[in-house]
C-alpha cells in the first residue's frame, strides 16, 4: 500500500499525537489529494491549480511505502514475482487477507501495468482498521468519496488514496466467497450483522467479477 508523502505525513503525525488539530489535519490532507484526483479526471492536468499538480506530481511529492515489513517493503522481489508472470501470459488471481478488511486491487509492476487482481477477505472476528479509529477510512482510500461529484466512473477507477485499490470495507467481519470458471472469477464478500452471537444475518456486501478477458464489474 502506497501513499503520497503529504498524506502519509499527516497520518504519522495524527497517529503519534491524536489531537483534535492532528486529526482535522490529516482529514484536510486527504480532502485536498482527492480534490485533485477528481480535478484531474473529471477536467484533466491543465484544470489543475499549481497546488494541485504538486499534490500529484511524484518529482515534488513521492508516493512512499506505508509498511516497511510488508510487501510495501521488498519492492524488487514483489517486482521479479510479477515480471515472471507478465512473462509467461498468465492470467494472476491473488487471495490475501492479512490487513483483516476487505478490498479488491489492482496488482501493478512498478513502471504502473497491470498483470493481475488481487482478492482480501476480511476476518470472520478479528479486528481490523475500525479497532484503531480507521473504520471511516474506506471512501478515501479506494476512491468511492468521490462519487458525488464523479458517479460511478468514480468506482475501480483508481481514485482514492491508494491508486491500484478499486473497492475497500475497513467495518465490517465476514468472509469471500469465490467462485472461479474458465469465464470469470467472481468474488463475494460476504458480511455479518454481529460476531458476538451465534444467531447473525449474512449479506453479500460487494461482489466483484473479473472475465478472462481482464473486464471487471461491481455489483
Amino acid at each position: 500500500m502506497w501513499f503520497q508523502a503529504s498524506v502519509l505525513q499527516a497520518q504519522n503525525t495524527a497517529f503519534t499525537q491524536p489531537t483534535p488539530a492532528n486529526q482535522a489535519a490529516v482529514g484536510q490532507a486527504i480532502t485536498d489529494y482527492l480534490a485533485a484526483k477528481a480535478t484531474r479526471a473529471a477536467a484533466g492536468s491543465a484544470a489543475l491549480t499549481p497546488g494541485q499538480a504538486a499534490l500529484l506530481n511524484t518529482a515534488s511529492n513521492p508516493r512512499v511505502p506505508y509498511n516497511l515489513d510488508a510487501w510495501d517493503g521488498y519492492p524488487l522481489q514483489r517486482e521479479t514475482i510479477l515480471q515472471t508472470v507478465k512473462a509467461q501470459g498468465k492470467k494472476l488471481v491473488t487471495l490475501s487477507g492479512d490487513s483483516h478488511n476487505a478490498w479488491f486491487a489492482n496488482v501493478t509492476t512498478l513502471a504502473g501495468e497491470k498483470v493481475g487482481v488481487e482478492f482480501a477477505t476480511s476476518s470472520v472476528t478479528a479486528p481490523g482498521f475500525e479497532a484503531v479509529g480507521l473504520g471511516t477510512l474506506a471512501s478515501a482510500l479506494d476512491g468511492s468519496a468521490l462519487v458525488p461529484q464523479l458517479g460511478n466512473a468514480a468506482i475501480g477507477a483508481g481514485l482514492g488514496l491508494v491508486d491500484d485499490l478499486n473497492y475497500a470495507d475497513t467495518v465490517r467481519r465476514g468472509y469471500l466467497q469465490l467462485t472461479v470458471t474458465r469465464a470469470a472469477v467472481t468474488g463475494e464478500y460476504v458480511f455479518v450483522d454481529t460476531v458476538k452471537s451465534k444467531a447473525y444475518t449474512a449479506t453479500v456486501g460487494k461482489a466483484v467479477t473479473v472475465t478472462a478477458s481482464g473486464a471487471v464489474s461491481y455489483a
